[in-house]
């Protein structure tokens, strides 16, 4: 029976199944898809049933099928689960006593003797919600029981649940009055409601925790002086997961002449999430293609031909006289080449880079003062 005021989605719910007093050893699934009105019932029978039961039923099983649902002889316990996450669910009513005892022939409900066995019972119009204490359920007499026994073969009551109960009311710990609330809190908070049908009241609480965004700090904007150079990040956050704009998804990526593109600004960023929620942060790397290191050699006019190259080229200083450790780098940041040179005014020299595979280099110019750089191309 569906006693609230919304249709209900029976994907949600299953009945588990159990034989003389044994742990669980079934499961009944309604069909995919069903769902329950507000008010209304859902009828299982056996296919063997009589034609008054089957003309009612919302589903039909051999006695064996479902996890027996419909196979039961009195002493077989019976419980509505509501799936609540993929792998958990919670009992919301049962019928029998899950303590593991064999109850014999049945057990007594309203003071009647076996009354699961070969006997009708229908619930109280007064009960509208499930009960998970079969004690309380069955009670000792009829007036503390949730049921009514009647005879076997009692079918006036199928399909239906006749309600005296009075409305059903709601009274969240926020206000609200309604069945179902929506909440967007920006700390961890507990909310409780109250529901109240006439004549009993019954409450509840759910913690809907607040987990904090990571914090992601990529530090400033920054700039690589060569292009050989390289920058590494680190997003922090060990716990959390991370996706780079590259597509790495480790907590540090590096950057270089892989990632970054020469002579211009790039923007780079990090995405991290931990515990469902999200950050991100980004900057800019600027990588220059010919620069000097504090300044010492802004002065120095250096040209290099031919650029490309087959094997050789002249290296041109003015503006500039002294011992300079010339390299020459391939873009991993190795060293190909390495010789010292005394620059003296009007300086050129012819250098032999044939043993040198074809492709990008860098020629480095390096006193205890500053750093000039200028690309080579060998074809």
């Amino acid at each position: 029976y569906n006693g609230t005021a919304a249709t209900i989605n029976l994907d949600e719910y299953s009945i588990m199944t159990n034989y003389n007093g044994n742990p669980w050893s079934g499961q009944y699934h309604f069909p995919a898809g069903a769902t329950l009105a507000a008010g209304d019932v859902f009828v299982i029978a056996n296919d063997q049933s009589d034609s008054t039961i089957l003309a009612v039923a919302d589903d039909t099983l051999a006695y064996n099928a479902g996890g027996y649902i419909v196979g039961f002889n009195g002493n077989d316990v019976r419980a509505l689960f509501h799936k609540t996450s993929a792998t958990d669910s919670v009992m919301i009513d049962i019928i029998g006593a899950y303590d593991g005892v064999n109850p014999g022939q049945g057990w007594d409900v309203a003071g009647v003797t076996a009354a699961t066995r070969n006997h009708t019972l229908i619930r109280k119009s007064n009960v509208m919600l499930g009960d998970t204490s079969w004690t309380a359920i069955a009670g000792t007499d009829s007036l503390s029981s949730q049921y009514l026994v009647f005879p076997k073969n009692e079918f006036s009551y199928l399909g239906s649940h006749n309600v005296t109960a009075g409305t059903i009311t709601y009274l969240w710990s926020t206000g609200e009055t309604t069945a179902s609330i929506s909440v967007s809190p920006t700390t961890t908070t507990t909310y409780t409601v109250i529901v109240d049908n006439g004549n009993c009241q019954a409450a509840d609480s759910v913690v809907v925790t607040v987990n904090p965004y990571p914090v992601v700090d990529l530090g400033n904007d920054t700039t690589i002086k060569w292009t050989y150079g390289s920058v590494t990040l680190d997003a922090g956050n060990p716990n959390a997961t991370w996706l780079w704009n590259t597509g790495a998804t480790t907590q540090t990526e590096t950057f270089d002449n892989t990632n970054l593109t020469n002579g211009t600004a790039n923007t780079v960023y990090v995405t991290v999430t931990e515990n469902g929620c999200s950050a991100a942060d980004t900057l800019v790397i600027t990588v220059m293609d010919d620069v000097s290191i504090n300044g010492a050699l802004d002065n120095m006019e250096l040209n290099v031909y031919p650029n490309p190259t087959k094997g050789s080229f002249n290296m041109a200083i003015n503006g500039f006289e002294g011992d300079l450790n010339m390299t020459i780098v391939n873009l991993a940041g190795q060293t190909v080449y390495s010789e010292k040179i005394n620059v003296t005014p009007s300086y050129v020299n012819k250098f032999d880079v044939s043993t040198l595979s074809t492709g990008v280099y860098y020629i480095k110019l390096t006193t205890e003062n500053g750093v000039k750089v200028l690309k080579l191309v060998i074809r």
